[in-house]
């Protein structure tokens, strides 16, 4: 069996061809070599391209969630001014119950004494709302409908006026009397 393998070299110039001998264990080598080398550069091109496309996914998740971070601020700006309105209507609601608690105190019809507020603090620059004094207002709202509901105020029922207030001719007899209401022609039993 050969050990070498020859390799003949011919040049065109006139000059006597070159040999070159190698051994085929050397020749293995070197393919075993080439081989080793060819299969390390693709596998690193491989994870080359792995890291790459991760990269390239990474940047579009940072994408994503930096659009994601945008919306949610957008969306807490939008809160934020939608809490100050809040505070502002609330601010509002209080002030009117006040006014309304005033004005029906001065006429008599209620029992609430006002002294510049209705309890709880004020909501003015507030960081937060309190559902309890919200709470609060709702049930002195409720509780100022219920006084005025009691109290006969308008018409009791809709239907021509007969008779006003004042002195008239007495219907049922002789003479004239001072009438202390007004009489509203209704069906009997009618509901205002």
């Amino acid at each position: 069996m050969r050990e070498y393998i020859s390799i003949i070299l011919v040049q065109h110039e006139g000059e006597p061809p070159k040999t070159i001998r190698i051994r085929k264990a050397y020749l293995k080598a070197l393919f075993i070599l080439l081989g080793m080398l060819l299969f390390s550069s693709l596998m690193a091109y491989i994870f080359g391209l792995s890291l790459l496309f991760e990269k390239l996914y990474l940047e579009a998740q940072v994408k994503k969630l930096e659009e994601e971070n945008r919306k949610i601020s957008q969306k807490k700006q939008k809160l934020g001014e939608e809490k100050r309105l809040l505070a502002q209507k609330l601010k509002s609601l209080e002030t009117r119950l006040i006014e309304i608690e005033s004005y029906l105190s001065q006429r008599g019809i209620t029992n609430i004494k006002v002294s510049g507020g209705l309890g709880g603090p004020s909501y003015q620059g507030s960081s937060h709302l309190d559902i309890s004094h919200i709470e609060f207002l709702e049930s002195r709202a409720k509780q100022i409908l219920s006084d005025i509901r009691s109290i006969p105020l308008g018409y009791p029922v809709y239907g021509r006026i007969t008779s006003t207030l004042g002195w008239r001719k007495n219907p049922f007899g002789k003479g004239y009397e001072f009438h202390t209401g007004i009489d509203i022609e209704a069906p009997m039993g009618a509901k205002g």
